[in-house]
């Protein structure tokens, strides 16, 4: 049977998911910005929380593991960084194996965004919860090194085209925005854009997308493009790294 997936909103723009494998029962939560949502979300569902993944150490992605786990007792997984402000149980490191019932996950390291950010990728299920490195049409601010984020980033690009993506946000609009100043006569971007209007204005959550719909719409995946390119004021010379950090910094003042 096929995994299946519970997305929801958390504080205000935080995104919540739930993993449940309908053959063994588990249920884990990727990350934790309020445990009361994450309850209420796995309330709807008839689902009993067994597990908790957590992508990076940042407080709005932890703050609600601890009364989750106390409420729950589910099992707590996460790099350690995170030890120090949520209680994990089981320290996880690049090409280590999770496992959510029957549901074989791989962990990446990806820092950058923070020093300990990891993501869970379940390739029999096309899944990967990818937090704060890459979001729709988007990806997240640089508080490491500019190498590692674009590193973190790609490795994200380099899944397969029909991975689904869960994002740590819905930053939709803000994103679509700025891709569609990067690359105006986009019109995969154009399309995205108009939707991102309609959903922000429905009050409707964006927090999921697949690495294929990315590559044609997110400029920090097309960096080789002559317009993105263009749009940095960088020579055909740059690097792909350096037209990645000359992006950020265009996202950082938009």
């Amino acid at each position: 049977m096929p995994a299946q997936f519970e997305t929801f909103l958390c504080l205000s723009d935080n995104i919540g998911v739930l993993m449940h494998d309908p053959a063994t029962g588990a249920t884990a939560a990727i990350d934790v910005p309020d445990a009361a949502a994450a309850l209420a979300a796995a309330g709807r569902r008839g689902w009993t929380i067994s597990d908790i993944l957590i992508t990076h150490e940042h407080v709005d992605h932890v703050q609600g593991v601890a009364e989750l786990k106390e409420k729950t007792g589910a099992r707590v997984t996460g790099p350690m960084q995170a030890r120090a402000s949520a209680p994990v149980d089981s320290i996880i490191e690049d090409g280590a194996q999770v496992k959510v019932g029957d549901l074989v996950g791989e962990v990446r390291a990806t820092p950058g965004h923070a020093a300990g950010h990891v993501i869970y990728h379940f390739p029999k299920e096309n899944a990967a919860f990818v937090g704060d490195v890459l979001f729709v049409m988007g990806c997240g601010r640089v508080n490491g090194s500019v190498d590692e984020m674009w590193r973190s980033v790609t490795a994200v690009g380099a899944l397969p085209d029909d991975t689904r993506l869960w994002v740590g946000h819905d930053y939709t609009l803000s994103n679509a925005k700025f891709a569609l100043s990067v690359e105006p006569d986009n019109e995969d971007v154009q399309k995205r854009f108009m939707r991102a209007e309609t959903m922000k204005a429905n009050g409707e959550l964006w927090g999921t997308t697949n690495v294929g719909m990315e590559k044609l719409t997110n400029p920090f995946l097309r960096l080789k493009q002559p317009a993105v390119r263009k749009s940095t004021q960088l020579t055909e010379a740059a690097t792909p790294r350096e037209v990645f950090a000359a992006l950020r910094e265009m996202k950082n003042r938009f």
